[in-house]
């Protein structure tokens, strides 16, 4: 059995990857500041920890899933760059000294959304530090003759809370379920990701030896306000208190593109399988938690 060590397994992405890789890996996980989903300590930017750490456990594979988020990533960027970038750095080549694959977890937000449909040969051109970040931690990759895969995913959604935050599905379903008036950003597109789906595709990728860039993301481009709606009516909840905003009302940190619609072709040729819509893995979730 190989193993499996997921660096970052404290947010949604990484707690996914760590539950469902414990069914056909001997998986381990790291956590930094909160320690649910985890099982080693580690701080990625303390570097001979990272190769300390990575030489005790001796993977096969290893997804790094840690990072800084968006907002937080564009009014803490020194931090943010040690983490997205330096920090990646460090797991990457720490994986290639004792052989191991290594994942990277990149974004939509490498991309500006000039482009009607993005490939993975297209050129990044992004427009807030989170996705200067990702683009930089790509593109380290590619100078440093390690055997990787990097994945680019969009608008994640689970059961699970990312790091510090309840994550979308979940707060839309307890808003609605408390009667509360619920404002969505309406004029944005993503293209909402299951999670478990994306963890699916990222072990396939492995099984498959595959390398280089893969864009990993549902296959629906909707706004976020069409993702809740979705989500009111296979809950059964009221979908009137679900109330357009436009994303500059918010007054978010960073910038987001209008619309970034990542093609999935080269992902299916090595897979064989087509991404989740939105609604197949709302039905998941749903039968998921007996409601």
């Amino acid at each position: 059995m190989d193993k499996l060590l997921v660096v970052g397994a404290s947010g949604l992405i990484g707690s996914t990857a760590l539950q469902l890789g414990k069914v056909q890996f001997d998986a381990y996980g790291t956590y930094n500041k909160n320690v649910a989903g985890g099982t080693l300590h580690l701080d990625v930017t303390e570097r001979p920890k990272v190769f300390e750490t990575i030489r005790s456990v001796k993977p096969d594979f290893v997804i790094d899933a840690h990072g800084v988020h968006l907002d937080y990533c564009e009014t803490h960027q020194e931090e943010a760059w040690r983490l997205n970038v330096e920090g990646s750095r460090n797991v990457a080549e720490a994986s290639r000294e004792i052989g191991a694959k290594y994942l990277f977890l990149s974004s939509e937000y490498v991309f500006d959304g000039e482009k009607r449909a993005y490939k993975e040969s297209d050129a990044p051109r992004p427009i807030n530090y989170y996705g200067k970040t990702k683009w930089a931690a790509e593109s380290t990759l590619k100078v440093l003759d390690i055997d990787h895969i990097i994945v680019r995913t969009s608008g994640v959604y689970g059961t699970a809370s990312s790091t510090g935050m309840v994550s979308f599905v979940p707060w839309v379903i307890g808003n609605l379920e408390k009667g509360e008036n619920t404002n969505v950003i309406s004029d944005k597109y993503i293209s909402p990701t299951f999670v478990d789906d994306l963890c699916g595709m990222i072990f396939d990728l492995y099984k498959n030896d595959a390398a280089g860039i893969f864009h990993v993301v549902g296959k629906d481009c909707i706004t976020r306000y069409k993702f809740a709606k979705l989500i009111s009516k296979e809950f059964g909840l009221n979908p009137r208190l679900i109330k357009p905003i436009k994303a500059s009302e918010l007054k978010l940190a960073a910038e987001r593109p209008r619309k970034v619609r990542m093609r999935t072709e080269k992902l299916i040729g090595i897979t064989h399988k087509q991404t989740l819509g939105v609604e197949e893995g709302l039905k998941l979730i749903h039968e998921r938690l007996g409601a």
